[in-house]
C-alpha cells in the first residue's frame, strides 16, 4: 500500500462521495419521472424548451453513469485503499464539467420564464450572463483538477476558480430564486394549493434549493477545516446540484399546467388526451362545443294516443328519443 501524506481518515475520503452517489442516484430517478411528465404533458412546447430538456436529461443520464462508476471504484475497487480513494477517477467529468453544462441549461431557463412572466429583458439577460460567466469557471476548475493527480495535488488555482463560480452561483440563484418566487406568490393556483403544495412548489419551483445547495458546495470549498485536501465534503454537494438544477427547472416547466391567471404560457389536454399547443403568454382555451336537445315524437298505436292520431297516419309510429 503506497504513502500518501496527509491522508485523513477512511471516513472523511468515503463518507461524502457516499452520501453524494447515493441522492444523485435518488435524484435522477424523480428527474426519470419529471422527464416522462414534461413528455406527456407538453409535446407541443416551444422546440428550444424541448430541446434543452432532452440534452439536459441526456447529460444527467451520463452523470448519472459515470457517479455510480465512481462510487464501484472508491467504495468496491478502492476499499481500504488511501491512494484509490484520494484519486479523483471520473469526479470531474460527471460534477463540475457536465454539471456546469446542465447548470447552465436550467439557469438559462429560468432566465427565459422571468422574461415570459415579467416581459422584461435586462434583467434575466444580466442574470443568464452572470451564469455563464460562473459555470465557464466551475466548468475550467473540472478541467484544471483532471490534470492533478488526485485530492492531494489539490491547488489554490481550483480553489480561486472555485471562488468565482460561487459568488456568481450565489448571485444568479438568489436573483432567480426572489424573483419566481415573487410571481408565483402572485399566482392564484398556488394561493388556492393547499399549505403543504405551496411550501413545495416555492422551495423546489423558485430554484431556492438548487441555491441552497451551492452554498453549501462553497462552504465546503472555503472553510479551511473541512475544505480539500483535508476532507472529500465538497464531493457530497458537488454530486447532488448538478441533479437539483435538473429537477427544478423540470418542475418549474411542468407545474406550467396550473397556470392561467397571470400571463403565463399553459398546456392542457383535449379531447383523447392529446396535448393542445402552447401560444406565447396566452392561457390556452377550448372551443366552444355546444349540446342540443331534440326530442322527437313517433306513433306506435293510434288508439293509445288519439290526439295524436287525427294528425298522423294510421301506419305511424309513436317513439320518444333525445339526442
Amino acid at each position: 500500500m503506497s504513502e500518501l501524506a496527509p491522508i485523513p481518515g477512511f471516513e472523511k475520503l468515503t463518507g461524502p462521495p457516499y452520501v453524494g452517489i447515493t441522492a444523485a442516484v435518488f435524484l435522477f430517478g424523480l428527474l426519470t419521472l419529471q422527464f416522462y411528465n414534461y413528455i406527456l404533458k407538453f409535446r407541443h412546447d416551444y422546440l428550444i424548451l424541448k430541446l434543452a430538456v432532452y440534452v439536459t436529461f441526456i447529460l444527467e443520464l451520463v452523470s448519472t453513469g459515470m457517479t455510480v462508476a465512481d462510487g464501484y471504484h472508491w467504495l468496491v475497487r478502492g476499499f481500504g485503499e488511501p491512494d484509490v480513494l484520494a484519486g479523483f477517477f471520473l469526479a470531474n467529468f460527471d460534477s463540475p464539467i457536465i454539471g456546469s453544462l446542465v447548470a447552465v441549461i436550467s439557469q438559462v431557463a429560468y432566465c427565459w420564464r422571468i422574461y415570459r412572466l415579467s416581459g422584461m429583458k435586462i434583467l434575466p439577460c444580466f442574470i443568464a450572463a452572470i451564469v455563464i460567466g460562473s459555470e465557464f469557471a466551475y466548468f475550467a476548475a473540472g478541467i484544471f483538477n483532471e490534470t492533478l493527480k488526485d485530492l492531494t495535488h489539490w491547488e489554490t488555482t481550483s480553489t480561486r476558480l472555485v471562488i468565482v463560480w460561487a459568488i456568481g452561483n450565489v448571485v444568479s440563484d438568489n436573483l432567480i430564486a426572489i424573483l419566481m418566487l415573487y410571481y408565483l406568490l402572485n399566482n392564484v393556483s398556488l394561493r388556492n394549493a393547499s399549505w403543504l403544495g405551496r411550501i413545495v412548489r416555492l422551495i423546489l419551483e423558485s430554484n431556492m434549493l438548487s441555491a441552497l445547495v451551492s452554498v453549501l458546495l462553497g462552504v465546503f470549498t472555503f472553510v479551511d477545516s473541512i475544505k480539500p485536501p483535508k476532507t472529500s465534503m465538497f464531493l457530497a454537494p458537488g454530486y447532488i446540484l448538478s441533479k437539483m438544477y435538473s429537477n427544478c427547472m423540470l418542475i418549474m416547466l411542468n407545474n406550467r399546467i396550473y397556470a392561467g391567471d397571470i400571463g403565463e404560457e399553459s398546456a392542457d389536454f383535449g379531447i383523447g388526451g392529446h396535448a393542445i399547443p402552447l401560444r406565447p403568454r396566452y392561457v390556452q382555451a377550448f372551443e366552444k362545443v355546444v349540446v342540443n336537445k331534440e326530442m322527437a315524437v313517433h306513433v306506435d298505436d293510434n288508439s293509445e294516443m288519439p290526439s295524436a292520431a287525427s294528425s298522423l297516419g294510421p301506419e305511424q309510429d309513436v317513439r320518444f328519443s333525445e339526442v
